[in-house]
């Protein structure tokens, strides 16, 4: 299983001029919780206020020990602020 998160068109606010957009490749990853890991260092600090707001618990609940954050919830979360995929991969044997 690949998990794979897209930039492509996300636009970095520190360093680019007002409406131009950073064109970066898609992320590849062999789980989610790797992720979500790229997607809070990364993607994160660049939402908007009101957006970190809304996400503050589930940030700290990833990173506090004995509080788990369900796959859902993380797919969801991405799915809200990034272009996140799934990909599955079969090969034979």
């Amino acid at each position: 299983m690949t998990l794979t998160l897209d930039l492509t068109g996300f636009e970095n606010l520190s360093g680019l001029e007002s409406g131009a957009k950073k064109t970066e490749p898609m992320h590849h990853f062999s789980t989610i919780e790797q992720a979500f890991e790229y997607f809070l260092e990364h993607i994160y600090p660049n939402l908007p206020s009101e957006a970190k707001r809304k996400l503050r618990t589930t940030k700290y609940e990833y990173y506090k020990e004995g509080i788990n954050v369900s796959h859902k919830r993380m797919i969801r979360v991405m799915n809200e602020h990034a272009d996140f995929q799934i990909l599955y991969a079969i090969q034979d044997k």
